[in-house]
């Protein structure tokens, strides 16, 4: 995959010069969220959005389906071989991971390829299941209201109306 990045800014710009108005190829500046708002805002997300996101990934078989494309686009055919589900049973899997946006199903001889989200929500679940993993096998036992979840990442969240705002009068230094 190293290189991808660089091969799709390179298509995007030969594609570019036929345009009027210039391609931008960044994402818009983010404004700075704090990690006390950020949490607000993870914390709040509701079941059904949860399930949206978590339930194509809820079968053995779609998340074999995921990591099978991983490496490239695949057509029915491959991965009927590959799962041992053929016709409408293989369709059932595919289905939910199409839904989803996880994967997408090309023009040419039905291929099906591996989606940016579909890999980032892969890649989540191999994470979560690492977290969890190692928190059943710790030999502390805790309530649930006692384990904290870090938000350690430095990437921003788009600005989002629906999301606490910064000013939510949080004195407490650590915060930020």
């Amino acid at each position: 995959m190293a290189g991808l990045g660089e091969q799709i800014r390179s298509a995007v710009e030969s594609v570019a010069t036929s345009f009027e108005r210039p391609v931008v190829l960044h994402h818009p500046p983010r404004r700075a969220v704090r990690r006390s708002t950020r949490r607000k805002i993870v914390e709040s997300i509701p079941p059904e959005r949860i399930s949206r996101v978590i339930g194509p990934l809820g079968n053995v078989e779609r998340l074999r389906i995921l990591n099978f494309l991983m490496d490239g686009g695949k057509t029915f055919n491959e991965i009927e071989t590959y799962t041992g589900k053929t016709g409408s049973s293989l369709t059932h899997h595919l289905n939910p991971l199409l839904d989803a946006g996880y994967i997408v199903k090309g023009q040419v001889r039905g291929t099906y390829y591996i989606t940016v989200t579909g890999r980032l929500a892969y890649r989540l679940a191999q994470w979560l299941t690492s977290q969890v993993e190692r928190e059943q096998g710790s030999s502390v036992t805790r309530k649930a209201s006692d384990i904290e979840v870090e938000f350690e990442d430095e990437d921003e969240y788009p600005e989002n109306e629906d999301a606490p705002s910064e000013d939510d009068g949080n004195t407490d230094p650590e915060a930020t």
